[in-house]
Protein backbone atom coordinates (compact mmCIF):
# COMPACT_ATOMS: atom_id res chain seq x y z
CA UNK A 1 0.00 0.00 0.00
CA UNK A 2 1.59 2.77 -1.21
CA UNK A 3 0.69 6.06 0.80
CA UNK A 4 1.79 8.60 -1.40
CA UNK A 5 -0.53 11.41 -3.34
CA UNK A 6 0.19 14.55 -5.08
CA UNK A 7 -2.17 16.38 -7.36
CA UNK A 8 -2.12 20.26 -9.03
CA UNK A 9 -4.91 21.71 -8.64
CA UNK A 10 -5.63 25.71 -9.04
CA UNK A 11 -8.55 26.68 -6.94
CA UNK A 12 -10.51 29.71 -7.15
CA UNK A 13 -10.52 32.72 -5.15
CA UNK A 14 -13.70 34.66 -5.98
CA UNK A 15 -12.71 38.08 -4.41
CA UNK A 16 -10.02 38.31 -6.54
CA UNK A 17 -10.55 35.54 -9.37
CA UNK A 18 -6.85 34.95 -8.94
CA UNK A 19 -5.91 30.82 -9.57
CA UNK A 20 -3.62 29.32 -6.17
CA UNK A 21 -2.18 26.28 -7.40
CA UNK A 22 -1.88 23.76 -4.56
CA UNK A 23 0.44 20.87 -4.04
CA UNK A 24 -0.99 18.41 -2.10
CA UNK A 25 0.98 15.48 -0.63
CA UNK A 26 0.38 13.24 2.02
CA UNK A 27 2.87 11.97 4.40
CA UNK A 28 4.27 8.47 3.87
CA UNK A 29 3.17 6.59 6.28
CA UNK A 30 5.39 5.58 9.87
CA UNK A 31 7.19 2.36 8.65
CA UNK A 32 7.78 3.30 4.78
CA UNK A 33 10.98 4.22 3.29
CA UNK A 34 11.72 7.68 3.08
CA UNK A 35 12.34 8.75 -1.11
CA UNK A 36 15.49 10.12 0.13
CA UNK A 37 18.03 10.31 3.31
CA UNK A 38 17.94 13.60 5.02
CA UNK A 39 21.57 14.94 5.00
CA UNK A 40 21.97 16.43 8.67
CA UNK A 41 25.46 17.79 8.23
CA UNK A 42 26.18 21.38 9.34
CA UNK A 43 27.27 23.86 6.71
CA UNK A 44 30.66 25.72 7.40
CA UNK A 45 30.22 29.14 8.62
CA UNK A 46 31.58 31.30 5.61
CA UNK A 47 34.91 32.56 7.53
CA UNK A 48 36.00 29.24 7.29
CA UNK A 49 36.25 29.22 3.69
CA UNK A 50 35.53 32.24 2.05
CA UNK A 51 37.91 34.84 1.19
CA UNK A 52 36.90 38.05 2.56
CA UNK A 53 36.06 41.28 0.90
CA UNK A 54 34.96 39.89 -2.11
CA UNK A 55 31.71 39.06 -3.37
CA UNK A 56 31.55 35.22 -4.40
CA UNK A 57 28.95 32.58 -6.05
CA UNK A 58 28.86 29.19 -4.56
CA UNK A 59 27.33 25.87 -6.47
CA UNK A 60 26.53 23.13 -4.77
CA UNK A 61 25.09 19.83 -4.78
CA UNK A 62 22.99 17.83 -3.37
CA UNK A 63 25.61 15.39 -2.05
CA UNK A 64 27.94 18.24 -0.67
CA UNK A 65 30.25 18.91 -3.39
CA UNK A 66 30.31 22.77 -4.30
CA UNK A 67 32.32 25.29 -6.30
CA UNK A 68 33.14 28.75 -5.05
CA UNK A 69 33.86 31.16 -7.98
CA UNK A 70 35.14 34.78 -7.04
CA UNK A 71 34.90 37.83 -9.93
CA UNK A 72 38.12 37.16 -11.37
CA UNK A 73 36.98 33.33 -12.83
CA UNK A 74 35.50 34.13 -16.26
CA UNK A 75 33.04 31.70 -15.82
CA UNK A 76 31.97 34.66 -12.84
CA UNK A 77 30.30 37.28 -14.79
CA UNK A 78 27.83 35.26 -17.03
CA UNK A 79 26.27 33.42 -13.77
CA UNK A 80 26.13 36.62 -11.86
CA UNK A 81 24.57 38.57 -14.79
CA UNK A 82 21.59 35.76 -14.22
CA UNK A 83 21.53 35.97 -11.03
CA UNK A 84 20.77 40.13 -10.77
CA UNK A 85 18.32 38.96 -13.92
CA UNK A 86 16.34 36.45 -11.29
CA UNK A 87 16.44 39.23 -8.91
CA UNK A 88 14.69 41.76 -10.72
CA UNK A 89 12.15 39.57 -12.19
CA UNK A 90 11.05 39.66 -8.74
CA UNK A 91 6.90 39.80 -9.48
CA UNK A 92 5.71 38.36 -5.57
CA UNK A 93 6.44 38.55 -2.19
CA UNK A 94 5.66 35.21 -0.44
CA UNK A 95 4.26 35.15 3.15
CA UNK A 96 5.85 32.13 4.37
CA UNK A 97 9.40 32.76 5.31
CA UNK A 98 11.63 29.71 6.33
CA UNK A 99 14.09 30.52 9.42
CA UNK A 100 17.61 30.94 8.84
CA UNK A 101 17.75 27.90 10.48
CA UNK A 102 15.78 26.08 7.90
CA UNK A 103 16.83 27.89 4.96
CA UNK A 104 20.02 25.74 6.30
CA UNK A 105 18.46 22.54 6.00
CA UNK A 106 16.53 23.25 2.32
CA UNK A 107 20.35 24.20 1.31
CA UNK A 108 22.05 20.74 2.64
CA UNK A 109 18.92 18.63 1.07
CA UNK A 110 19.57 20.69 -2.27
CA UNK A 111 21.37 21.74 -5.09
CA UNK A 112 21.34 25.21 -5.82
CA UNK A 113 23.04 28.66 -6.91
CA UNK A 114 23.87 31.15 -4.16
CA UNK A 115 25.45 34.91 -4.58
CA UNK A 116 26.97 36.73 -1.97
CA UNK A 117 27.67 40.82 -2.55
CA UNK A 118 30.11 41.83 -0.11
CA UNK A 119 28.03 45.09 0.52
CA UNK A 120 24.28 45.24 0.59
CA UNK A 121 23.32 46.00 -3.03
CA UNK A 122 20.03 47.41 -4.32
CA UNK A 123 17.32 46.40 -6.86
CA UNK A 124 14.43 47.48 -8.88
CA UNK A 125 11.92 44.57 -9.18
CA UNK A 126 9.21 43.89 -11.43
CA UNK A 127 6.70 43.54 -8.04
CA UNK A 128 4.30 46.03 -8.34
CA UNK A 129 3.04 47.81 -5.24
CA UNK A 130 1.16 50.96 -5.10
CA UNK A 131 1.52 51.44 -8.63
CA UNK A 132 5.42 51.83 -7.89
CA UNK A 133 8.08 48.70 -8.55
CA UNK A 134 9.11 47.11 -5.55
CA UNK A 135 13.29 48.35 -4.45
CA UNK A 136 15.22 45.84 -2.41
CA UNK A 137 18.25 46.41 -0.95
CA UNK A 138 19.83 42.89 0.03
CA UNK A 139 23.11 40.85 0.81
CA UNK A 140 22.27 38.12 -1.24
CA UNK A 141 20.22 35.27 -2.68
CA UNK A 142 19.71 31.62 -3.13
CA UNK A 143 17.77 29.78 -5.81
CA UNK A 144 17.12 26.35 -5.61
CA UNK A 145 17.96 24.27 -9.03
CA UNK A 146 16.57 20.89 -8.42
CA UNK A 147 13.20 21.21 -6.91
CA UNK A 148 10.35 21.47 -9.43
CA UNK A 149 8.25 23.77 -6.83
CA UNK A 150 10.59 25.96 -5.88
CA UNK A 151 11.94 26.81 -9.88
CA UNK A 152 10.63 30.26 -9.42
CA UNK A 153 11.38 31.61 -5.95
CA UNK A 154 14.06 33.02 -4.29
CA UNK A 155 15.31 33.60 -0.76
CA UNK A 156 17.30 36.23 0.17
CA UNK A 157 18.78 36.05 3.62
CA UNK A 158 18.57 39.35 5.90
CA UNK A 159 20.45 39.92 9.27
CA UNK A 160 16.04 39.73 10.75
CA UNK A 161 15.59 36.19 9.13
CA UNK A 162 14.68 35.46 5.20
CA UNK A 163 12.52 36.63 2.47
CA UNK A 164 11.18 34.98 -0.06
CA UNK A 165 9.95 35.99 -3.77
CA UNK A 166 8.04 34.48 -6.74
CA UNK A 167 9.73 35.62 -9.61
CA UNK A 168 8.68 35.57 -13.38
CA UNK A 169 12.09 34.38 -14.56
CA UNK A 170 12.48 30.19 -15.24
CA UNK A 171 15.37 28.58 -14.19
CA UNK A 172 16.82 27.02 -17.26
CA UNK A 173 19.72 29.58 -18.08
CA UNK A 174 21.21 29.58 -14.85
CA UNK A 175 21.06 25.90 -14.24
CA UNK A 176 22.42 25.21 -17.82
CA UNK A 177 25.19 27.85 -16.44
CA UNK A 178 25.60 26.07 -12.94
CA UNK A 179 25.81 22.63 -14.64
CA UNK A 180 28.61 23.49 -17.00
CA UNK A 181 30.82 24.48 -14.32
CA UNK A 182 29.83 21.88 -12.35
CA UNK A 183 31.10 19.25 -14.97
CA UNK A 184 34.19 21.28 -15.76
CA UNK A 185 35.08 20.98 -12.27
CA UNK A 186 34.02 16.97 -11.91
CA UNK A 187 33.79 15.81 -8.75
CA UNK A 188 37.46 17.56 -7.52
CA UNK A 189 35.23 20.21 -6.09
CA UNK A 190 35.38 21.25 -2.23
CA UNK A 191 33.52 19.01 0.10
CA UNK A 192 31.51 20.90 2.43
CA UNK A 193 31.49 19.07 5.27
CA UNK A 194 34.35 18.31 7.22
CA UNK A 195 33.93 14.62 6.46
CA UNK A 196 35.68 12.80 3.34
CA UNK A 197 33.67 12.18 0.29
CA UNK A 198 31.91 8.97 0.99
CA UNK A 199 29.83 8.35 -2.27
CA UNK A 200 31.56 6.22 -4.51
CA UNK A 201 29.90 5.25 -7.96
CA UNK A 202 29.84 1.33 -8.61
CA UNK A 203 31.02 0.36 -12.13
CA UNK A 204 28.63 0.92 -15.04
CA UNK A 205 27.74 -1.10 -18.23
CA UNK A 206 27.23 1.39 -20.98
CA UNK A 207 24.84 0.39 -23.02
CA UNK A 208 24.86 1.25 -26.95
CA UNK A 209 22.98 4.26 -28.07
CA UNK A 210 22.45 6.28 -31.30
CA UNK A 211 24.34 8.93 -32.42
CA UNK A 212 20.79 10.80 -33.17
CA UNK A 213 17.43 11.00 -32.10
CA UNK A 214 14.42 12.50 -33.88
CA UNK A 215 13.62 16.05 -31.77
CA UNK A 216 9.83 16.51 -31.52
CA UNK A 217 8.15 20.64 -31.83
CA UNK A 218 5.54 20.72 -28.92
CA UNK A 219 2.37 22.15 -30.20
CA UNK A 220 0.90 25.18 -28.97
CA UNK A 221 -2.58 23.96 -27.38
CA UNK A 222 -5.77 25.94 -28.71
CA UNK A 223 -7.92 26.27 -25.77
CA UNK A 224 -10.56 28.76 -26.42
CA UNK A 225 -14.14 29.58 -24.53
CA UNK A 226 -15.74 27.24 -26.66
CA UNK A 227 -13.72 24.17 -26.88
CA UNK A 228 -13.61 24.78 -22.70
CA UNK A 229 -17.45 25.29 -22.66
CA UNK A 230 -17.53 22.42 -24.88
CA UNK A 231 -14.99 19.92 -22.21
CA UNK A 232 -17.12 21.10 -19.53
CA UNK A 233 -20.65 20.14 -21.12
CA UNK A 234 -18.44 16.53 -21.71
CA UNK A 235 -18.25 16.18 -18.25
CA UNK A 236 -21.46 17.37 -17.43
CA UNK A 237 -21.03 20.25 -15.93
CA UNK A 238 -23.03 23.76 -15.95
CA UNK A 239 -21.96 27.22 -15.52
CA UNK A 240 -20.20 30.43 -16.23
CA UNK A 241 -16.86 29.79 -17.79
CA UNK A 242 -14.05 32.41 -15.72
CA UNK A 243 -10.60 33.23 -16.72
CA UNK A 244 -7.87 34.92 -14.76
CA UNK A 245 -3.92 34.76 -15.49
CA UNK A 246 -3.00 31.41 -17.56
CA UNK A 247 -5.88 29.92 -16.38
CA UNK A 248 -9.89 28.99 -17.50
CA UNK A 249 -12.33 27.35 -14.59
CA UNK A 250 -15.98 26.14 -13.75
CA UNK A 251 -17.14 25.59 -10.79
CA UNK A 252 -20.80 23.09 -10.26
CA UNK A 253 -20.47 22.24 -6.80
CA UNK A 254 -18.89 19.97 -6.38
CA UNK A 255 -16.85 19.49 -9.21
CA UNK A 256 -14.13 21.82 -10.54
CA UNK A 257 -12.96 22.08 -13.75
CA UNK A 258 -9.67 23.85 -14.59
CA UNK A 259 -7.50 24.03 -17.79
CA UNK A 260 -3.94 25.98 -18.47
CA UNK A 261 -4.11 28.24 -21.47
CA UNK A 262 0.09 28.20 -22.02
CA UNK A 263 0.23 24.39 -21.65
CA UNK A 264 -3.51 22.55 -22.02
CA UNK A 265 -3.25 21.14 -18.64
CA UNK A 266 -6.37 19.37 -17.61
CA UNK A 267 -8.00 18.89 -13.58
CA UNK A 268 -10.87 17.91 -13.21
CA UNK A 269 -12.59 17.08 -9.45
CA UNK A 270 -15.03 16.12 -7.14
CA UNK A 271 -13.96 18.43 -4.34
CA UNK A 272 -16.47 17.40 -2.20
CA UNK A 273 -14.63 13.61 -2.24
CA UNK A 274 -11.15 13.68 -3.78
CA UNK A 275 -8.77 13.12 -1.06
CA UNK A 276 -11.37 14.26 1.94
CA UNK A 277 -12.85 11.90 4.47
CA UNK A 278 -16.00 10.58 3.23
CA UNK A 279 -17.77 7.22 3.97
CA UNK A 280 -17.78 6.53 0.28
CA UNK A 281 -14.57 6.57 -0.70
CA UNK A 282 -13.14 3.46 1.49
CA UNK A 283 -11.43 0.40 1.12
CA UNK A 284 -14.62 -2.12 1.14
CA UNK A 285 -15.97 0.33 -1.46
CA UNK A 286 -13.15 0.36 -4.01
CA UNK A 287 -13.14 -1.81 -7.08
CA UNK A 288 -9.76 -4.08 -7.76
CA UNK A 289 -6.93 -2.54 -9.33
CA UNK A 290 -7.92 -3.64 -12.61
CA UNK A 291 -11.30 -3.10 -12.89
CA UNK A 292 -10.21 0.20 -11.70
CA UNK A 293 -7.84 0.37 -14.97
CA UNK A 294 -10.65 -0.57 -17.23
CA UNK A 295 -12.86 2.18 -15.29
CA UNK A 296 -10.50 4.74 -15.71
CA UNK A 297 -9.35 3.86 -19.09
CA UNK A 298 -13.53 3.84 -20.33
CA UNK A 299 -14.07 7.16 -18.76
CA UNK A 300 -11.54 8.55 -21.06
CA UNK A 301 -12.15 7.41 -24.08
CA UNK A 302 -15.77 8.20 -23.67
CA UNK A 303 -15.21 11.97 -22.41
CA UNK A 304 -12.90 12.74 -25.26
CA UNK A 305 -9.94 12.76 -23.12
CA UNK A 306 -7.90 9.42 -23.75
CA UNK A 307 -4.68 10.58 -26.05
CA UNK A 308 -3.86 7.70 -29.20
CA UNK A 309 -0.24 7.04 -27.03
CA UNK A 310 -1.22 6.35 -23.68
CA UNK A 311 -1.10 3.17 -22.05
CA UNK A 312 -1.98 2.49 -18.43
CA UNK A 313 1.33 1.37 -16.60
CA UNK A 314 0.67 1.89 -12.80
CA UNK A 315 -2.02 1.99 -10.20
CA UNK A 316 -1.41 3.35 -6.59
CA UNK A 317 -3.96 3.37 -3.25
CA UNK A 318 -3.75 7.15 -2.07
CA UNK A 319 -5.30 6.61 1.37
CA UNK A 320 -5.76 8.76 4.69
CA UNK A 321 -5.41 6.66 7.87
CA UNK A 322 -4.50 6.58 11.31
CA UNK A 323 -1.34 4.40 12.46
CA UNK A 324 -0.65 3.38 16.26
CA UNK A 325 3.14 1.29 16.01
CA UNK A 326 3.36 1.41 12.14
CA UNK A 327 0.23 -0.31 11.72
CA UNK A 328 -3.01 1.14 10.08
CA UNK A 329 -5.96 1.36 12.93
CA UNK A 330 -7.92 3.12 10.85
CA UNK A 331 -9.01 4.51 6.99
CA UNK A 332 -10.87 7.43 6.48
CA UNK A 333 -10.15 7.85 2.87
CA UNK A 334 -8.90 5.92 -0.28
CA UNK A 335 -9.21 5.65 -4.16
CA UNK A 336 -7.02 4.29 -6.68
CA UNK A 337 -4.89 6.49 -8.56
CA UNK A 338 -4.74 5.23 -12.05
CA UNK A 339 -1.50 6.47 -14.63
CA UNK A 340 -0.86 6.05 -17.65
CA UNK A 341 2.66 5.97 -19.64
CA UNK A 342 3.68 7.90 -22.76
CA UNK A 343 6.30 6.47 -25.79
CA UNK A 344 6.84 8.80 -28.64
CA UNK A 345 8.96 7.66 -31.19
CA UNK A 346 9.26 4.36 -28.98
CA UNK A 347 11.29 6.06 -26.19
CA UNK A 348 9.50 6.89 -22.67
CA UNK A 349 8.55 10.18 -22.63
CA UNK A 350 9.49 11.74 -18.51
CA UNK A 351 7.05 14.99 -17.71
CA UNK A 352 3.93 13.67 -19.49
CA UNK A 353 0.77 12.80 -16.82
CA UNK A 354 -2.50 11.24 -17.02
CA UNK A 355 -3.97 9.83 -13.95
CA UNK A 356 -7.67 9.48 -13.34
CA UNK A 357 -8.47 9.04 -9.71
CA UNK A 358 -11.43 5.84 -8.93
CA UNK A 359 -13.26 5.92 -5.84
CA UNK A 360 -15.78 4.08 -4.20
CA UNK A 361 -18.55 2.15 -6.24
CA UNK A 362 -16.09 3.06 -9.38
CA UNK A 363 -16.72 6.94 -9.74
CA UNK A 364 -14.18 8.72 -11.01
CA UNK A 365 -12.89 11.47 -8.60
CA UNK A 366 -10.08 13.14 -10.43
CA UNK A 367 -8.42 13.33 -13.85
CA UNK A 368 -5.26 14.93 -14.13
CA UNK A 369 -3.81 15.49 -17.75
CA UNK A 370 -0.60 17.16 -18.77
CA UNK A 371 0.08 15.65 -22.38
CA UNK A 372 1.33 18.49 -25.05
CA UNK A 373 1.19 17.28 -28.59
CA UNK A 374 4.47 17.15 -30.47
CA UNK A 375 5.24 16.60 -34.02
CA UNK A 376 8.50 15.65 -35.61
CA UNK A 377 11.04 18.67 -36.64
CA UNK A 378 14.55 17.21 -37.28
CA UNK A 379 17.11 15.12 -36.09
CA UNK A 380 19.55 16.47 -33.18
CA UNK A 381 22.88 14.48 -32.18
CA UNK A 382 23.02 13.68 -28.63
CA UNK A 383 25.93 12.70 -26.79
CA UNK A 384 27.21 8.98 -25.17
CA UNK A 385 25.60 7.76 -22.30
CA UNK A 386 28.99 7.24 -20.92
CA UNK A 387 29.32 11.42 -21.29
CA UNK A 388 26.29 11.96 -19.50
CA UNK A 389 26.98 9.35 -16.85
CA UNK A 390 30.12 12.23 -16.28
CA UNK A 391 27.15 14.54 -15.66
CA UNK A 392 25.78 12.62 -13.09
CA UNK A 393 28.53 12.18 -11.29
CA UNK A 394 29.01 15.99 -11.21
CA UNK A 395 26.13 16.89 -10.11
CA UNK A 396 25.31 13.91 -7.48
CA UNK A 397 22.83 12.03 -6.07
CA UNK A 398 21.04 12.34 -2.97
CA UNK A 399 23.31 10.61 -0.06
CA UNK A 400 24.50 10.96 3.64
CA UNK A 401 28.02 12.35 3.18
CA UNK A 402 28.93 11.24 6.83
CA UNK A 403 28.62 7.36 5.98
CA UNK A 404 30.61 4.94 3.04
CA UNK A 405 27.37 4.63 0.72
CA UNK A 406 27.56 2.90 -3.38
CA UNK A 407 25.28 4.88 -6.24
CA UNK A 408 24.84 1.82 -8.45
CA UNK A 409 23.22 2.71 -11.94
CA UNK A 410 20.68 -0.06 -12.28
CA UNK A 411 18.76 1.56 -15.53
CA UNK A 412 20.10 3.69 -18.60
CA UNK A 413 17.71 4.58 -21.35
CA UNK A 414 16.89 7.29 -23.71
CA UNK A 415 13.88 8.98 -23.72
CA UNK A 416 12.26 12.49 -23.59
CA UNK A 417 11.35 15.16 -21.55
CA UNK A 418 8.00 17.20 -21.38
CA UNK A 419 8.15 20.54 -19.15
CA UNK A 420 5.49 21.22 -16.01
CA UNK A 421 2.58 22.38 -17.21
CA UNK A 422 3.43 26.40 -15.93
CA UNK A 423 6.04 26.67 -18.17
CA UNK A 424 6.79 27.43 -21.85
CA UNK A 425 8.83 24.84 -23.51
CA UNK A 426 9.59 24.46 -27.46
CA UNK A 427 10.17 20.70 -27.50
CA UNK A 428 10.20 17.60 -25.93
CA UNK A 429 13.91 17.60 -24.62
CA UNK A 430 16.00 13.94 -25.42
CA UNK A 431 17.51 12.89 -22.10
CA UNK A 432 18.94 10.29 -20.50
CA UNK A 433 17.41 8.47 -17.75
CA UNK A 434 19.39 6.99 -14.86
CA UNK A 435 17.56 5.25 -12.42
CA UNK A 436 19.33 3.01 -9.41
CA UNK A 437 20.06 3.19 -5.78
CA UNK A 438 22.29 4.41 -3.21
CA UNK A 439 23.04 1.55 -0.61
CA UNK A 440 25.10 1.09 2.16
CA UNK A 441 24.96 -1.50 5.40
CA UNK A 442 21.14 -0.48 6.58
CA UNK A 443 19.95 1.40 3.91
CA UNK A 444 18.66 1.19 0.37
CA UNK A 445 17.82 4.64 -1.38
CA UNK A 446 16.13 4.89 -4.98
CA UNK A 447 16.70 7.88 -7.27
CA UNK A 448 16.02 8.57 -11.17
CA UNK A 449 18.33 11.26 -12.55
CA UNK A 450 17.49 13.27 -16.00
CA UNK A 451 20.42 14.15 -17.97
CA UNK A 452 20.03 16.55 -21.62
CA UNK A 453 21.11 14.19 -24.23
CA UNK A 454 21.56 17.12 -26.54
CA UNK A 455 23.41 19.94 -24.61
CA UNK A 456 21.66 22.48 -26.21
CA UNK A 457 18.81 21.53 -23.52
CA UNK A 458 20.92 21.35 -20.84
CA UNK A 459 19.38 23.23 -18.07
CA UNK A 460 15.57 22.39 -19.16
CA UNK A 461 15.77 19.00 -17.03
CA UNK A 462 14.91 18.70 -13.84
CA UNK A 463 18.66 18.24 -12.10
CA UNK A 464 17.66 15.41 -9.51
CA UNK A 465 14.09 13.30 -8.97
CA UNK A 466 13.82 10.88 -6.12
CA UNK A 467 12.37 7.71 -7.23
CA UNK A 468 8.95 6.93 -5.43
Amino acid sequence: MKNIHYYIVASVIVVVLAVVVIFMVSDLSPDATPPQQVNETPLPTVEETIRPDTSYIEIRTIDGRRVILYPEDQRYPAIEAECQEQIRSISARVKWAPSQDDLDAMKRNGTFVAIHFLEPTHFVTSYIVDGSPEEITIDGAVFFLDDEEMERTIFTPERGGVSVWGTSRDRSKLTALATQVLVEEGRSGEKVSTSPANLTFAQVDFPSMPETVPLYRLETPEVTKEMFSSMAETLGLEGTVQEAYDEMFLSDEPYSLEVNIQSGRIAFLDLSRWNMPNPRDLPEHLPSDEEAIEIATAYLEEKGLMPADAVPCDTEHAQIAQYEDGEVVDVSYESIQVSFCREVGGREVAGSELTVDVGGGGDVIGVYKLWRDCVEEREVAVITPEKAFEEVKALGVPNDPMIPQTAEVTGIDLGYYEAQAMEDPAYLVPVYIFTGEVVDETTTTPFVRYVAAAPEFRGEVPMVKAAS
